[in-house]
């Protein structure tokens, strides 16, 4: 009986298909270097044809790859058709990683990870 049990919750977990959008996805974190302080992302979002997703709802959460700090929330504009700029704030020096959820006007959803290392404390 047990034997039925993982597969049950292994089909219950994975759920539908795979709604994330494969766009191309170029960023840019200012000021370079990284520092704790004032930070901007910037991103492109096109589709594979080079047209430009216009009108995103773009979050991004910034954390620290170690456990316990909070993390740093913020939203995203679009200064410019299928580019999104996204103000934070690293709050300390160390390893960060964002996390880019964007839901596209037709519904997909585009999530992405940027590996931010060794940001400096000044």
């Amino acid at each position: 009986m047990t034997r039925w049990l993982l597969p049950a919750l292994l089909a219950g977990c994975t759920g539908g298909a795979d709604t994330t959008a494969a766009l191309d996805f170029t960023s840019e974190i200012t000021p370079t270097p990284n520092r704790v302080g004032p930070a901007t992302l910037s991103f492109t979002l096109a589709e594979p044809s080079g047209t430009p997703v216009t009108g995103a709802q773009a979050k991004v959460e910034a954390n620290m790859t170690h456990p316990g700090m909070v993390p740093v929330f913020a939203t995203s504009t679009e200064p410019a058709p299928g580019r999104y700029e996204v103000p934070f704030e690293f709050t300390m020096g160390g390893d960060w990683y964002l996390l880019v959820d964007a839901t596209l006007p037709d519904g997909r959803a585009f999530h992405r990870q940027i590996d931010v290392p060794a940001v400096r404390a000044n």
